[in-house]
């Protein structure tokens, strides 16, 4: 058996290189010092580990594989292993280390979920207080109460990972329709195109935002272009109606060049 196993290993290198030696690259973290900093860890945490699509990890228990099946088994640790790693990374010199060893976290232990899990628990301990305070807040939050869209985009749903992440999961319909009122007036096509999807049960999370998203980058390019349009006006009032063929200067006389280039 053992020597099954060991050519089995072998047949594994032979087929894929580099599946024992290949070393990623990752995006350190920034250290984290307490709850102030949670919201932006987690998300450069996120985007750290999404090029190799290791965001499930902290999502959900990702089980072992089989024995038998080497290749899977070898790369199910190694995954584990290089999360743990740009987690505890993060940790060192922080307050939160001692803080999570305190409440039962063993740091001898690779298990990324169950540390990226304990992260929250240190800075956010799941009390009836704060799981309401985060349930009123994912419920009531409004896009009119931030700067911009996109800033309203993140802080929803960087609550509804916190929800997640205490068990808190919630039917689609009553995720969704919180942030549909919340965004009715202020975006009512969007509401509207969303709200019929919903009703016609094709609806996901990942849609609403991907519409709201590009909702913000419709607003942006539109923004630029009226401040562009208003700066050109400005020019115009200003300077003339009339722009010189040579140096693009704005002139009010009936030639084909400014003073300064004719």
């Amino acid at each position: 058996m053992y020597m099954k196993q060991l050519q089995a290993v072998a047949a594994v290198c032979s087929n894929c290189t580099g599946l024992l030696t290949e070393k990623r690259t990752f995006v350190a973290l920034p250290t984290l010092k307490g709850e102030a900093d949670l919201e932006v860890w987690d998300s450069q945490l996120r985007s750290s580990l999404a090029p190799y699509r290791l965001s499930r990890y902290l999502d959900s228990d990702v089980p072992e594989p089989d024995e038998d099946d080497i290749a899977a088994h070898i790369t199910w640790e190694a995954d584990r292993a290089d999360i743990y790693r740009v987690i505890t990374a993060s940790l060192m010199n922080s307050p939160v280390w001692s803080r999570m060893t305190r409440i039962g976290w063993n740091p001898e232990v690779v298990d990324p979920r169950a540390t990226y899990q304990k992260v929250f628990e240190a800075l956010q301990p799941r009390t009836a207080n704060t799981t309401r305070l985060l349930i009123r807040e994912f419920i009531e939050i409004k896009p009119s109460k931030f700067d911009t869209m996109d800033r309203y985009i993140d802080r929803l749903c960087v609550l509804r990972q916190r929800l997640r992440n205490l068990g808190i999961i919630n039917p689609l319909e009553i995720e969704v329709y919180p942030v549909l009122t919340a965004i009715k007036e202020s975006y009512p096509e969007v509401y509207e195109r969303n709200l019929r999807k919903m009703e016609e049960k094709s609806l996901t999370w990942n849609d609403l935002v991907k519409d709201m998203t590009k909702t913000c980058v419709d607003h942006d390019i539109e923004k630029a272009l009226v401040e562009v349009n208003n700066t050109d006006r400005k020019r115009t009032t200003q300077y003339g109606d009339r722009k010189c063929h040579d140096c693009d200067k704005y002139f009010k006389h009936e030639v084909k060049q400014c003073h300064g280039c004719g």
